[in-house]
């Protein structure tokens, strides 16, 4: 176990998030929201319709906040909710076609960033990035 390095990848991951986040809130900042709802509403537009519960289990994020997010994506006009034709008690959470439509823009300015911040990496370099962190997303936090 390589755990005397540990401390370096915590650190360097915890400056690229940093970094990540801030840009990530520049970006959906262009439309009323913050980095997280638009991780949110990219998950709604992705897989929805969709409930919380399934959201919470797709997602790092606590219940409460998951709420907060919610409220404030139906009150921009992105995301409605519905009673589940299954199970009456459970919500299901849809975005609407101004939902989409921002979804579709914003993720054009994201691809347009990231093709500047990591656009100089080989597709070998992208290829194991991406394997590490699926292995980093398998550990318990």
């Amino acid at each position: 176990m390589a755990t005397e390095n540990a401390w370096d990848i915590v650190k360097d991951l915890l400056r690229m998030g940093s970094a990540l986040y801030r840009n990530g809130d520049r970006i959906a900042g262009a439309y009323e929201l913050n980095q997280q709802q638009f991780i949110v509403l990219s998950e709604i537009v992705n897989s929805g319709p969709i409930n919380q519960k399934q959201l919470i289990g797709e997602m790092i994020i606590e219940k409460s906040s998951l709420s907060k997010i919610v409220k404030k994506l139906k009150s921009l006009g992105l995301v409605t909710s519905t009673s589940s034709p299954d199970d009456g008690r459970a919500i299901l959470l849809s975005a609407t076609q101004k939902g989409a439509t921002v979804w579709k823009e914003c993720m054009g300015n994201f691809h347009d960033w990231q093709v500047d911040w990591a656009g100089s990496l080989t597709k070998e370099e992208v290829r194991q990035t991406i394997k590490v962190l699926e292995r980093l997303k398998e550990l318990p936090l």
